[in-house]
């Protein structure tokens, strides 16, 4: 019987690149690294997983016909919007508002 959830594992291009931008952005300890695969864990114990896949495209944001389209987000608890924005294009967010 399943008794609780680890985590959650996101399908991407590149594990390492996407597990340290969110290293970089949520300070989490990176515990996983190699073969197509990359994890972090959080404080309380969450595990991000991230795994490679070769034909992976991106979704569009905003939505457009024929493109693919976000299946999952996560949403972050920030004190001041502005700076928590600020932080993520630091680390390496792209404003998609800005092309």
């Amino acid at each position: 019987m399943i008794s609780d959830i680890a985590g959650f594992a996101y399908d991407c291009r590149n594990a390492d690149k996407l597990a340290d931008f969110y290293k970089e952005l949520l300070g989490w300890k990176k515990i996983l690294s190699g073969n197509g695969w990359a994890g972090l864990r959080s404080p309380q114990g969450w595990i991000l997983a991230f795994q490679e896949v070769k034909e992976y495209e991106p979704p569009v944001w905003p939505w457009k016909n024929g493109k693919q389209q976000q299946m999952a987000h996560m949403d972050f608890l920030v004190e001041n919007l502005e700076s928590g924005v600020a932080h993520a294009l630091k680390c390496g967010a792209k404003d998609r508002n800005k092309r």
